[in-house]
């Protein structure tokens, strides 16, 4: 297994819910990850799970 860390803007974590969970433009979907929030995603089993999304127990 490899880690990846990815240090990005909200954008790309947006595009990446709408890709991974195939979520089309006719949905209606509100992502709005904080900052320092963190979101992860993990593939086994040959698909994409979502750990967690926009966790920031790290900051208190």
């Amino acid at each position: 297994m490899r880690n990846v860390l990815a240090v990005t803007h909200a954008g790309f974590i947006v595009t990446a819910f709408l890709k991974l969970l195939a979520i089309t433009a006719w949905d209606r979907a509100w992502l709005d990850p904080s900052n320092n929030g963190i979101t992860e995603w993990r593939f086994d089993d040959a698909r994409w799970r979502l750990g967690r999304y926009n966790d920031t127990s790290h900051l208190g």
